[in-house]
């Protein structure tokens, strides 16, 4: 598989309604490649779930953080796994 143009990084909150929608205009886009990574702030709604409905459409992974912190310490994080073909790291 080629190495994405762009990772789209999502972080997230018990919206999944709202992601869903996010994931539909995502997954409407065409001429670009790219990844998805839905970084979830412990969510107790089924945020994983609105996720895996999408795996068919996006390349799309989900990562879940459990530790309990403000939300902006969480987007950082979800930059490792990113793998967009400009990456020099990894």
């Amino acid at each position: 598989m080629d190495r994405p143009d762009v990772s789209v990084i999502i972080p997230t909150y018990n919206r999944p309604r709202q992601l869903a929608r996010c994931l539909e205009a995502l997954s409407a886009t065409r001429d670009e490649t790219f990844e998805v990574i839905v970084a979830d702030d412990g969510s107790s709604e089924p945020v994983e779930a609105v996720v895996h409905a999408f795996a068919d459409r996006l390349d799309i992974s989900y990562l879940l953080w459990t530790v309990l912190a403000p939300a902006p310490s969480l987007w950082p994080w979800g930059l490792p796994p990113a793998n967009p073909s400009g990456n020099t790291q990894g």
